[in-house]
């Protein structure tokens, strides 16, 4: 006998345990008192009868904890849903539910290809399922049972699973299209951004003129009371222009009126017999200047003076 609190030791569960099949009816069980570790380690359970408890719903990992289950008695508990994965119990071939709560039964059923054999009586369930149940008061009448209600949930996941797939498709689809409407919202507003800057730049351009011309006038105005005159901006440019050849010329002549005392001083020098002659003096260059300067230069100098006491006198 279980202990009070109704939970199983490994001990007391192989006492049950005979030839594959544990027996744990009548123990006054709820779901949480399955002893599922215990029932792991126990080698290949074939056949669990859970039946007249108070068991009103299974705790998901059952379906994994025993994968070799060929049979299963659930019959007379307070079931009101089965688990989910209960299609995981490829091997199990026969399902009793008898005299529970149950008004549905989950997809995953229509994967339970083994089962051979089904009671479902005395259950709430949906006009559907019970049509296709039967009466099941026979083994034949349970087979029928069993055949035609797997057949019935494994179209519903068909169903099911195409309506989920066309609301997926029509989720991602809306995605897309919602993706599309703010990409181009965005480009619009870019569009919109970029228009704005345009006009923006457009009357920059246009009130820039006026306020030159502003400007102008107001000097006018101001500076040419006396009789003045206002040069243009074209003006003010080409006095710049001129100005700065003008300063460029006059370098030009200062640098060539300062080589020529340079050399006229050199020439005075290296021709003043009283001084000792320097280095200088003896270049081929300075040798050159002078021959010129005797040659060319001082007949030109004394024509020119000739030519100005003429005209004196």
């Amino acid at each position: 006998m279980p202990s009070s609190s109704t939970s199983f030791s490994l001990k007391e569960l192989k006492e049950k345990f005979e030839d594959g099949e544990l027996d744990l009816s009548l123990s006054s069980l709820t779901g949480d008192d399955i002893p599922l570790k215990q029932l792991k380690q126990l080698k290949k359970i074939q056949s669990l009868d859970l039946s007249n408890n108070v068991i009103s719903s299974l705790p998901v990992e059952l379906c994994s904890t025993l994968p070799h289950l060929i049979k299963l008695d659930l019959s007379k508990n307070l079931l009101t849903a089965l688990p989910g994965n209960i299609g995981e119990l490829k091997n199990l071939k026969s399902l009793d539910l008898l005299g529970n709560r149950l008004t549905t039964l989950p997809e995953s059923f229509g994967d339970l290809s083994s089962l051979v054999w089904l009671d479902v009586r005395d259950n709430p369930l949906s006009a559907a399922i019970l049509k296709e149940a039967g009466d099941c008061l026979d083994d034949r009448q349970c087979k029928t049972c069993a055949i035609r209600v797997v057949g019935l949930m494994s179209s519903v996941h068909v169903h099911r699973e195409k309506i989920r797939v066309e609301e997926r498709a029509n989720q991602e689809a809306e995605a897309k299209a919602k993706a599309e409407e703010e990409k181009a919202e965005r480009k619009r507003q870019k569009q919109l951004e970029k228009e704005r800057r345009r006009q923006e730049y457009l009357l920059q351009r246009q009130h820039k003129p006026e306020s030159e011309g502003q400007n102008i006038t107001s000097i006018s105005a101001g500076d040419c009371k006396d009789g003045g005159t206002v040069d243009s901006p074209k003006t003010t440019t080409e006095r710049k222009s001129s100005g700065g050849f003008g300063s460029v010329l006059m370098l030009i002549f200062l640098f060539a009126i300062f080589t020529a005392a340079l050399v006229y001083a050199a020439y005075y020098y290296c021709e003043n017999d009283s001084k000792p002659p320097l280095p200088i003096c003896r270049t081929p260059v300075t040798l050159a200047v002078r021959d010129y300067i005797n040659n060319n230069v001082k007949p030109l100098i004394a024509a020119l003076t000739n030519g100005f006491h003429r005209t004196a006198d």
